[in-house]
């Protein structure tokens, strides 16, 4: 089912958030949906140079999360509010 889908995603995130290592992703290109909640929940995130974030919630209708904005701007609450209005 697809709750049961949504669950084993979120166990997934959660371990990572967990692990007792610092967890590194390297991004290259366009970041989106699941790649974007994976690299939220890293301790380190390194991008190669012209790495966009996009959250295509937003131009769907839907509720962007914003713990996963916040964890990926670095607090910078004015970028995430600029991601959950524009949907880039």
């Amino acid at each position: 089912s697809f709750r049961s889908q949504i669950m084993e995603m979120q166990s997934c995130l959660m371990a990572i958030e967990e692990c007792p290592v610092p967890v590194v992703v390297a991004i290259h290109g366009t970041c989106v949906g699941a790649g974007m909640e994976m690299a939220s929940f890293a301790d380190i995130r390194l991008c190669s140079p012209g790495t966009k974030f996009s959250i295509r919630e937003v131009q769907m209708g839907l509720i962007a999360w914003i713990q996963q904005l916040y964890k990926i701007c670095a607090g910078n609450i004015s970028r995430v509010r600029e991601l959950c209005y524009t949907g880039e």
